[in-house]
């Protein structure tokens, strides 16, 4: 019989995370069969012993190290599905992602893509917020996607479920981009057709702290991701993708203490957009040493300091990063947790139910 969806999932020396990826996939409550396809993109760990365990359950394609563009590309032309539901390897979805999100494909032929929200954890499965869409609870437009100044919040490939025939007509995921790839095919996958956003937690993304290099190769893609943006849609692309990057970037450094490499990252921001008075606050405090501003901030009393910084954070950094709105106590940590979905001046709907984050099943 052929399966209803595709699941791609690219790893690369993903030993630690790959079982459970995969097992969310395996046990989804969903009527119909489903196909999953890992592309080994050369790893050096021992992914592929794992994959192994799976070797009657899944497809595994092993490839030299091309990057993850290129992994999910194999992966889809391997496909047999009309659907195609991306998972990176060190996310993983509740059981009800796809018996949620694949009738709303079906019922609407005009959908190209169908995305949902999901919890943020840590790498040892903290919850570090219920949602990753701040403020955002409607489907994207291609304007917003094309120029993300107002918008908070990322469509990762965890999260996005799209049909076979539109990945193919937007060529796939540039294999030319290091970074950022994944917007660049929204983008391109919005030009065709509508999306629908389910404001549901359907998958946890693992997030880890990004090291210098890793913040880099997110400038680098940015970079790319501005400069195929313009080459296509000339003047009505934004270039805002690596301003908003190199200010994130900067931000990390200065909270590392690294305050020259977030200097140098804020004055690459200014240089490209020498209007923007908010990059030039965040020079000026590149300029103050980390631990002077802790020691300046623990003087001041609590309640004050919660809602100073917070005041702080929202105008300078938004809408160069998005800030946390959706964090979570000590109490929740490990367990169930519900939240209620904010209403916005975009949605239709005069009511929002409650959705539960569901913890795993190992967890106590």
């Amino acid at each position: 019989m052929k399966p209803r969806v595709s699941v791609v999932i690219p790893v690369r020396n993903g030993e630690r995370t790959i079982t459970r990826a995969i097992e969310s996939a395996l046990g989804q409550e969903f009527e119909g069969p489903i196909e999953v396809i890992v592309v080994d993109d050369g790893s050096t760990d021992r992914t592929c012993d794992v994959l192994a365990r799976y070797a009657s359950r899944i497809q595994v394609i092993s490839q030299p190290h091309s990057g993850v563009s290129a992994a999910r590309n194999a992966a889809v032309k391997a496909s047999t599905a009309d659907y195609i539901a991306f998972l990176d390897a060190d996310d993983e979805w509740l059981p009800g992602k796809l018996a949620r999100v694949v009738p709303l494909l079906d019922e609407a032929p005009d959908l190209v893509l169908v995305y949902h929200d999901a919890a943020r954890v840590d790498p040892n499965g903290q919850i570090r917020e219920l949602s990753i869409f701040a403020d955002n609870y409607w489907a994207l437009s291609f304007e917003e996607l094309l120029n993300p100044k107002e918008y908070k919040g990322t469509i990762y490939p965890s999260i996005a479920v799209m049909r076979r025939a539109a990945f193919d007509a937007c060529g796939g995921f540039n294999e030319q981009m290091i970074a950022c790839e994944d917007h660049y095919l929204w983008i391109r996958a919005r030009e065709d057709g509508e999306f629908r956003f389910l404001p549901e937690v359907l998958a946890r993304k693992e997030e880890i702290e990004p090291n210098p290099a890793r913040e880099q190769w997110y400038v680098d893609g940015s970079e790319a991701l501005n400069q195929v943006t313009q080459e296509r849609y000339g003047s009505r692309s934004s270039t805002d993708f690596l301003d908003r990057m190199l200010c994130w970037a900067g931000r990390k450094a200065y909270l590392r203490g690294d305050s020259r490499l977030a200097f140098r990252r804020y004055f690459a921001a200014a240089r490209r957009n020498p209007v923007q008075v908010k990059i030039y606050i965040l020079l000026v405090l590149a300029l103050i040493p980390h631990r002077a501003t802790a020691a300046i901030v623990a003087m001041i009393p609590g309640a004050i300091q919660k809602k100073l910084l917070l005041g702080i954070m929202r105008y300078v950094y938004s809408p160069y990063s998005r800030p946390r709105s959706k964090r979570i106590g000590s109490a929740l940590r490990g367990g169930a947790a519900t939240f209620d979905i904010r209403q916005t001046p975009s949605s239709t709907q005069r009511n929002r139910k409650i959705h539960t984050v569901l913890p795993r099943q190992n967890e106590e």
